[in-house]
């Protein structure tokens, strides 16, 4: 497993408590701001910030969704490697060094390419076991919220990560991002 050191600056602190596993898709405690540097990737790659739902020609299916998103999760974490080249980049790279944020982008473009509707891609913000900030693109099917982390080829639950999920891009409206607080070091008071 590829360990990626990643700073965004202020964090949402969490606190004991836990969502139920039986909670299929990540919901929205509050209106938040985006993690910093995220602004600018909406100005570089529009298509990252989606307005309104996923109303355009693509992938419908949830098969077929996620079998994509296994070939790009692969794709990308072998394509771009684990580097800290600045903290809140969330740029669009290919290849070469990057940060979590990078591999959320890529995976995220590729999607888009690949047809994923725009609403069933949102970037989010995690707090790991190591304490750190993390960034992971969150899979939105109708069977529940999957995560694609550039720490692991597989594609997982929400719940089975063992990350408590600070903020996400909001579904309708990428450009807003929601405080989502929950996993097992999140509450909701």
């Amino acid at each position: 497993m590829r360990r990626v050191a990643a700073v965004f600056g202020a964090c949402l602190m969490g606190a004991a408590g836990t969502a139920s596993a039986g909670d299929l898709h990540l919901s929205s405690f509050a209106s938040g701001q985006p993690p910093e540097g995220a602004s600018a990737l909406c100005r570089a790659f529009p298509g990252a910030c989606h307005r309104g739902g996923g109303t355009g020609a693509g992938l419908r299916d949830d098969a077929a969704i996620l079998a994509a998103a296994q070939g790009v999760n692969r794709e990308v974490n072998r394509d771009i490697s684990p580097g800290v080249i600045g903290s809140q980049s969330w740029r669009l790279i290919a290849s070469g060094p990057g940060d979590c944020t990078n591999y959320v982008a890529a995976k995220k473009h590729r999607l888009l390419r690949a047809g994923v509707p725009a609403d069933r891609l949102l970037a989010a913000v995690v707090r790991g076991d190591d304490a750190g900030l993390h960034a992971v693109l969150v899979l939105r099917l109708s069977t529940g919220d999957l995560v694609l982390d550039n720490l692991d080829d597989a594609i997982r639950p929400w719940s089975r990560t063992r990350y408590t999920f600070l903020k996400m891009q909001n579904p309708t409206d990428g450009s807003r991002w929601d405080v989502v607080l929950l996993g097992p070091r999140a509450s909701r008071i």
